[in-house]
């Protein structure tokens, strides 16, 4: 896909969308992992922070997961061309 992404106009903006919901993804960890430092000790605070955060981390898991599958059917119907191109069975 990297291959793919740099000449590719299609594979370019799929890459992008699948670093930014990457990155975005990441945040969102960042975000859950300094709960309890945040909270001081506060487990309820702790835990509420946690629900409030968490469905928005599973929302740009979900995105991110669909920027992905994305990506795999693009590389994998350009793989599926080039073996038509060249006559090669694909397992």
């Amino acid at each position: 896909m990297v291959k793919a992404s740099m000449t590719d106009d299609d594979a370019k903006a799929l890459e992008a969308e699948r670093k930014k919901a990457a990155s975005e993804f990441k945040v969102q960890l960042l975000s859950l992992d300094g709960i309890p430092m945040i909270a001081g000790g506060n487990k309820a605070a702790e835990l509420r922070a946690t629900c409030l955060l968490g469905p928005s981390a599973i929302s740009k898991a979900d995105v991110l997961y669909v920027a992905a599958e994305r990506a795999w059917r693009l590389l994998e119907s350009k793989v599926a061309a080039e073996a038509q191109v060249k006559n090669v069975s694909l397992p």
